[in-house]
């Protein structure tokens, strides 16, 4: 049975969340803007892809920028650059949530995103973490709608309420978190390199080298 919060826990939490947190609670419509704008990609001759499935849904990183020339999925249509914040909008990976760290050209984000480029007073590093917390993760998966694919909408979405501690406090959690990320991905590498190092001398005891 799917481990879901009690919906008793849900409304509490929504309508008592200064209560909770110690700060005032704002809807996420007065602190941050989705940008809606449609990008026509036959200019383009070559694109780089960013879907659900670029973003490690357990550390937030976007991992997997796919180079795609010509033939463009039909949902690559958002213009994206670095620093916007990546938000899914289907409740099966509601996880990709990701801030993009690449200056890469021609980066173009699956409209299954929502797109934050800007906000007001909130860090977006601190809005990241906030949205893959596993109450906020139950939260957007209460929000979707839909019988094949259930997703949230823009509305939905930018009507949750989430907590607001003042800026500074903001910036000791997005610390936090970069701190984390950072010695999550230099363990990631070590392994990786551990790995290879490990299938070299196995190469070499076969091939008797």
């Amino acid at each position: 049975m799917e481990n879901t919060l009690a919906m008793s826990e849900i409304i509490k939490f929504q309508t008592n969340l200064q209560k909770l947190w110690g700060y005032p609670a704002v809807k996420l419509r007065e602190k941050v803007l989705i940008n809606n704008a449609l990008e026509d990609t036959k200019k383009y001759e070559s694109i780089n892809y960013i879907d659900l499935s670029s973003i490690n849904k357990e550390n937030g990183n976007v991992e997997n920028i796919k180079k795609i020339h010509g033939d463009f999925p039909s949902r690559a249509r958002q213009k994206v650059y670095d620093g916007d914040l990546l938000v899914s909008t289907l409740s099966g990976s509601m996880k990709a949530i990701a801030i993009i760290d690449s200056k890469t050209e021609n980066m173009i984000a699956s409209t299954g995103f929502f797109v934050i480029r800007h906000t007001s007073n909130l860090l977006k590093n601190f809005l990241m973490f906030i949205l893959r917390t596993n109450l906020f993760q139950e939260l957007l998966k209460r929000e979707s709608s839909g019988a094949i694919m259930a997703s949230i909408n823009q509305s939905e979405f930018l009507n949750l309420k989430i907590p607001l501690p003042p800026i500074e406090i903001q910036e000791q959690i997005a610390k936090e978190i970069s701190q984390r990320r950072e010695k999550a991905k230099a363990l990631q590498i070590e392994s990786k390199a551990i790995l290879e190092s490990a299938k070299k001398e196995v190469e070499k005891m076969i091939l008797g080298g």
